[in-house]
């Protein structure tokens, strides 16, 4: 009554562990190695004659009623996704249960499929944690309170068999503040518990212990193989505790609290968690910080309040969101007579629109604004003001603007102009050289501490020396000025542009996404440049030579990049004038590749260049059953596959509008050949998760069919969209509500590579796709014993779910045939079908 094929892969099964059990008392006669292990036992013969009812830590009466109808003959299946079985060792061991009666030898007997889900049980109770601890950051101000419920989360609303916070006193013994437990019993006996940190003693050589050393996350994945941990043994033993974890929780670098926990799965806490955990650390200790923060910043605004001339929060637009008291105090208003009105209305100028101009730009050129502005009083009287405005980012765009002055004194105007000497060049007023290299050296350790990337490009115009002999130093410095201008006009408000040792100048910007901008910048740099200039009726041409140099993580100092910046700077003058050079010859060669490549995708995209290649693939007789639409760039006279391009397609934004040509390309082809079967799309994370995708495909279907050019009936499948493991991990909720909705409007969806990447076999069971695609990596080593067991129980697995498999990359005879004895639905390759234009298509589809 089962296939002895299929039921062989399942024996050697190295992903699902598998018993068979007889008789009423559900004697165990048959259990693989996969169900030893799961269970901790030496071998499968320990199994053989034990009580499968044994075993049974869940649903146990329901379990005994199933034994029961089974051994009687009632061919029926019994699925549980969430049940617990108890090891060897009466550990708690969570697993996906499969169940079905079959005849085994001569005897109707029940045959069950054992998932072993402790990794995916342990994953879930850490990120539920990771997702609560996140939600009491936000909301909970007080350091006792936010202890106090990180314990009663983990064991009313995480499932953790206890939990205890405390910390090391001064006698190096674990003092519990919050302990938590899922009964009274277990919390008295943990409160009891005798914990230390003197790794001298029995009872300090633990997790606490370890973690308040370390400052690391402490774990113990198994308690039963540990023969450190023996003088809690008793402890351990009497409430079936498998596996316990410390983490430190830090306060200014120091160990502050420890948070310990015990659980009745064993490897609830390993290797694999240890990632999450850290996670935990971090978010409790950064809690700590912030709460501490917090406090502080209460008592610094309360400071504030009482300090400078004023003190003014405003929004991106200079509208006035917050002013401290002594604002109010000198200027006579009333806190609502200032609120949401804009900081230049204050100012005593004639034009209000120059003051504005002028911070704008300093706040363009130099970051913030440093000057002296007369402000009108409530009384009509005015008062120059220090002030100092300064933005405030949020992800990189200014979202406020912090306004500090004081009333000025004849002292502060002596200093302001000694500070504008040392970093100010008086002829174009840009930052000078001893601005610029402060600049620089403030993002070597950003892009340190960010990881992020940004470019230095020197400007060094050619026989600058000519126009001074030829016209004057007055004509010379007008050509500097203008020369400052024209650089102004080019670059964004957050770039760094100096005027540097003679008459070279200095751009500094970042973060970049792209390495290709700072060759764009420089080619629009050079080409506004060169452009005559018109001084005194003079027209005056100048030519020019740039260097680029990158700032990275690997940045030491100023010192070093501009060392670069100048060798670059060698190299654009070997190359001639008008150039640009590069400290290395290859970031050259790849920036100039890589900006070229995508100037020519998103002429591709524009002129509709990607075309469509069809691969089909066949059922166990060759005959076609569908096939897959894969994208081809028509450049010129070549073909070029995504190999070629798909990278930087995917980087950037055509990644998209190609998608969505190949699409309506398949459909319009779809209707033109008149197919009935299915056609399959790939699609990238980005195409999968735009907002309208869903929207927009039905719309696709819906005006061809109302142009009578396609069905698109329920039961008529005509478009299967293809998605990697990747994307459904990344938001599954989204994903398995997209594949519902289209499901609706016949639009099926295909897991490709599957085995490849992330997928959790509940995943799967959640997700109502069509077909797993099985990776050509599974299909080119079906020779190795592993692989062809784990293409075994794909395909086993795949059945059990009503999903059809697809092999991928069969290219020989015998993959074929040994694909076809597992089971596999449907094979695409070489063998059968290369991958073919639409004309090609055709005249296969005719013959």
């Amino acid at each position: 009554m089962f296939n002895s094929q299929a039921f062989q892969s399942l024996i050697n099964s190295s992903v699902f562990g598998v018993y068979i059990y007889q008789g009423l008392d559900a004697k165990i006669v048959f259990a693989n190695e996969k169900m030893a292990q799961i269970l901790e036992y030496g071998s499968k013969a320990e199994l053989i004659g034990k009580s499968a009812i044994e075993m049974v830590a869940s649903d146990i009466e329901e379990v005994k009623s199933h034994i029961k109808r089974r051994v009687q003959g009632e061919i029926f299946k019994a699925e549980y996704t969430e049940h617990y079985l108890k090891s060897k060792t009466k550990a708690l061991v969570p697993v996906s249960l499969f169940a079905h009666t079959i005849v085994y030898k001569n005897e109707y007997s029940g045959l069950i499929m054992v998932l072993d889900r402790t990794k995916e049980k342990s994953f879930e109770k850490l990120f539920l944690t990771l997702s609560q601890i996140n939600q009491l950051i936000i909301r909970i101000e007080d350091e006792e309170e936010l202890l106090e419920k990180i314990c009663e989360i983990a064991i009313d609303e995480v499932g953790y068999l206890d939990c205890a916070i405390g910390y090391i006193d001064e006698n190096k013994l674990f003092s519990q503040l919050y302990t938590k437990a899922k009964t009274k019993e277990l919390e008295d006996a943990l409160k009891a518990l005798k914990i230390g940190a003197d790794p001298d003693t029995p009872y300090g050589v633990g997790t606490v212990s370890r973690a308040y050393h370390t400052k690391e996350v402490s774990t113990i994945p198994r308690i039963s193989k540990l023969e450190s941990t023996h003088y809690w043994h008793d402890f351990f033993d009497k409430f079936n505790i498998s596996s316990a974890c410390s983490i430190p929780i830090l306060k200014k670098g120091k160990v502050e609290y420890i948070l310990l926990l015990h659980d009745v799965i064993p490897n609830t806490f390993d290797k694999d968690h240890l990632h999450l955990l850290e996670e935990i650390k971090l978010d409790m200790s950064f809690a700590l910080e912030k709460i501490e923060s917090e406090k502080w910043h209460k008592l610094i605004l309360s400071a504030i309040n009482k300090s400078f001339e004023f003190i003014c929060i405003l929004d991106e637009n200079f509208n006035i969101i917050y002013a401290n008291d002594r604002a109010l105090e000198i200027s006579g208003y009333l806190r609502e007579e200032i609120i949401g009105k804009n900081i230049i209305h204050f100012c005593y100028l004639e034009s209000k629109e120059d003051i504005k101009r002028v911070i704008q730009e300093k706040l363009s050129l130099e970051g913030n604004y440093s000057g002296i502005i007369n402000y009108k009083l409530k009384d009509n009287s005015t008062k120059d003001f220090l002030v100092n405005i300064m933005p405030y980012f949020k992800k990189d765009k200014i979202t406020n603007y912090i306004a500090v002055g004081k009333i000025l004194e004849k002292e502060d105007e002596l200093l302001k102009s000694l500070e504008r000497a040392l970093y100010f060049d008086p002829i174009t007023n840009l930052p000078n050289n001893n601005y610029f290299i402060k600049e620089v050296e403030k993002f070597c350790q950003k892009a340190q501490n960010e990881n992020q990337i940004g470019a230095l490009i020197l400007i060094n115009p050619i026989g600058f020396k000519k126009i001074n002999e030829a016209f004057g130093f007055d004509t010379g410095n007008k050509m500097l000025s203008l020369i400052a201008s024209r650089l102004k006009e080019i670059t964004e408000k957050n770039d760094v542009v100096a005027r540097l040792e003679s008459e070279k100048f200095g751009v500094l910007f970042g973060p970049l996404r792209f390495k290709e901008y700072a060759l764009e910048l420089s080619k629009k740099i050079l080409e506004e440049l060169t452009k005559p200039y018109n001084i005194n009726n003079i027209h005056i041409s100048l030519e020019f030579n740039l260097a680029i140099e990158f700032i990275s993580k690997d940045a030491n100092n100023s010192s070093e990049i501009l060392k670069r910046a100048h060798i670059a700077l060698s190299d654009a003058k070997r190359k001639g004038k008008n150039q640009i050079g590069f400290f290395k010859k290859d970031i050259e060669q790849d920036t100039i590749r890589k900006l070229k490549l995508r100037s020519e995708l998103e002429q591709a995209v524009s002129n509709k260049e990607f075309i469509i290649y069809y691969q089909p693939y066949v059922d166990k007789d060759k005959n076609i059953v569908g096939m897959e639409a894969l994208m081809r760039w028509k450049k010129g006279n070549k073909i070029l596959l995504p190999s070629e391009f798909i990278e930087e397609l995917e980087e950037g934004q055509y990644i998209v509008d190609a998608e969505d040509l190949i699409i309506d390309n398949v459909l319009d082809d779809i209707s033109e050949l008149g197919l009935s079967f299915p056609v399959s799309v790939n699609l990238s994370i980005k195409s999968l998760f735009r907002k309208d995708l869903a929207q927009r495909l039905i719309s696709k279907l819906t005006q061809r069919k109302a142009k009578s050019k396609i069905n698109i009936d329920i039961s008529h499948n005509i478009l299967n969209i293809e998605i990697i493991e990747r994307s459904f991990l990344e938001n599954f909720e989204y994903v398995r509500n997209l594949i519902e909705n289209l499901r609706k409007f016949n639009v099926f969806f295909s897991i490709d590579d599957f085995g490849t990447g992330y997928s959790s076999l509940s995943y799967l069971s959640k997700l109502k796709v069509n077909f797993v695609k099985i990776d050509i990596s599974f299909v080119r080593n079906l020779s190795d014993k592993d692989t062809k067991n784990v293409t075994n129980a794909i395909i086993a697995l795949s059945k059990s779910l009503n999903i059809k498999t697809i092999a991928e990359g069969v290219e020989t005879v015998e993959q074929f045939e040994t694909l076809k004895s597992m089971g596999c639905d449907y094979y695409q390759g070489f063998l059968f079908y290369k991958p073919m234009p639409k004309s090609e298509l055709l005249k296969v589809l005719n013959s």
